[in-house]
């Protein structure tokens, strides 16, 4: 097979795709810039590294270190790309409140367009696996409209660290199982790209790239030896980068946290404290949540069976399989699987690119159509997500010195952070570095007790009465998504009702209560 590209799609129109996901991701990031605290660790540390450098005394992991440690690489290289705008604004005579407002939404956009990059670079090698550019944008196209992935792009959880380089590494893998020979042995950049993503960011992508591995060295059973010496080298240079830098952050010698990360989950069996699911949860919420309008090109692809392409067949079984093998784990998040959806993404875009030409204006319509239904479940999921973090507009809201929340607090105070300002947005990008305020985390103090120790606080608004809710200033968040009551006032012509809200953070002054 030759390794022949489609001319009917310029080479540009797969750059211009990635350049417009990359802008919707990084649009996603300012609309809804804050982050929940499955993305604490990753974020905080970034702003540690930024603002506090080789003063780890100050850096939070110290005082709210999680039940298990998690890694430092992520963030260092999050600030190390940053750190030049950081500075760029300093010289500059930027308050510090601002360039840590800016550095909230420079850290998210990086993450954002590395995300992007490996996106593109996915793209790219489909279009040279299936010898169409047209493949490539019906990936980015089913990947753009999709909520999840451009939503959570730009979030610094583990699995987004991870998804870069799981991209890459198939960018690598596919067009060579494709298009290879049989003396071409397999790019030492795939097994590099695993060894850092399993070893450093997830251990549950053995499941991912056991089965590719397994197929090279009991299946095609060439080049084994150096495929050994690949994976050993990469391996013990990931351990021994990952053992080097968090031991020196976590001030503990021989911290590998993703081995801790292992053997909490599954030796130890402790995720389930987290909740847990049927075992047909992925395959019948999540996935089909994650894959939206491309599920059923997918669905397609898969009973096209051996008339698809090698590459093609390998994505569905890897994807298969890893979704199969991770069901038997109890605890189940959407976040878990997000690396088996551009393999099936990319599926489907070959069965859509390769049925089109059968019934044009048919297969045109459908695809049309999926893709509208896709983008109008993604924005309204974008708007509703949008108002899920009243913590972190709250907190803003006294970074900023709007006069509402600055009345509250006096100069020198103490201001206490709830549970639920913590769990919906609050971070230290947006702790207000001048006038000397305080911040504590502490828990397990009752109202009374947080009203005698502290100048002010963040509180949820049911803890507090109708007129104390009136004395401060509150913070809407999302109470329920409503499609019934939009689709009745769309049709008189009026757009609201889909997203209902109710304050559920309140910053009030103790300053009654202080003896």
């Amino acid at each position: 097979m030759t390794n022949h590209v489609s001319v009917r799609c310029p080479a540009w129109t797969v750059t211009a795709a990635t350049a417009l996901l990359g802008a919707l991701i990084a649009a996603l990031a300012v609309a809804a810039p804050f982050t929940k605290v499955e993305e604490s660790f990753n974020l905080q540390a970034t702003h540690d590294i930024l603002f506090h450098g080789a003063d780890l005394d100050k850096y939070d992991h110290h005082e709210f270190p999680g039940v298990v440690p998690r890694t430092f690489l992520g963030p260092l290289l999050l600030a190390a790309a940053v750190s030049p705008l950081k500075w760029a604004m300093q010289l500059a005579g930027w308050p510090v409140d601002d360039v840590k407002w800016v550095m909230l939404h420079a850290v998210r956009i990086t993450l954002g367009l590395a995300v992007t990059f490996s996106h593109g670079a996915l793209a790219r090698a489909l279009a040279r696996a299936d010898g169409s550019r047209t493949t490539a944008l019906a990936y980015l196209a089913f990947t753009a409209t999709q909520f999840h992935g451009p939503f959570w792009a730009s979030r610094p959880l583990p699995n987004v660290f991870a998804l870069v380089l799981t991209n890459l590494a198939f960018a690598r893998y596919l067009p060579w199982l494709q298009l290879r020979s049989s003396a071409a042995p397999m790019p030492a950049a795939v097994t590099w790209c695993w060894a850092f993503a399993g070893l450093v960011f997830r251990s549950e992508l053995v499941l991912l790239a056991g089965p590719l591995y397994a197929y090279e060295v009991f299946g095609r059973r060439r080049h084994v030896g150096r495929l050994v010496a690949t994976a050993l080298v990469a391996g013990t240079a990931t351990v021994a980068t990952t053992l080097a830098v968090d031991s020196y952050f976590w001030r503990a010698a021989w911290t590998w946290p993703e081995l801790a990360v292992l053997k909490f989950n599954t030796l130890d069996n402790q995720s389930h404290r987290w909740g847990t699911s049927p075992w047909h949860a992925y395959a019948t919420r999540h996935v089909p949540a994650l894959m939206l309008g491309a599920l059923p090109w997918t669905f397609l692809a898969a009973v096209s069976g051996r008339s698809m392409k090698k590459w093609t067949r390998a994505c569905l079984a890897l994807a298969t399989l890893y979704v199969a093998a991770y069901s038997f784990l109890p605890h189940k998040e959407a976040r878990f699987v997000f690396y088996a959806v551009p393999l099936l993404n990319a599926a489907g875009a070959a069965a859509a690119v390769r049925v089109y030409p059968r019934a044009r204006v048919v297969v045109g319509l459908a695809l049309a159509a999926s893709l509208a239904a896709s983008l109008a479940v993604s924005l309204a999921m974008a708007a509703a997500s949008a108002h899920n973090y009243p913590g972190g507009n709250a907190m803003r809201c006294l970074q900023s010195r709007a006069p509402a929340c600055d009345r509250l607090v006096p100069r020198n105070a103490t201001v206490h952070v709830d549970n639920l300002t913590a769990q919906t947005g609050a971070a230290r990008f947006l702790e207000r570095a001048d006038g000397g305020i305080v911040y504590s985390k502490v828990e397990g103090l009752s109202l009374a007790e947080r009203r005698a120790r502290f100048d002010a606080m963040f509180v949820e608004a049911t803890e507090l009465t109708a007129a104390e809710r009136a004395s401060g200033v509150c913070f809407d968040g999302l109470t329920r998504v409503n499609p019934f009551a939009a689709a009745r006032n769309l049709m008189r012509g009026e757009w609201r009702g889909l997203i209902e809200v109710a304050p559920a953070v309140c910053l009030v002054s103790n300053k009654q209560y202080r003896v």
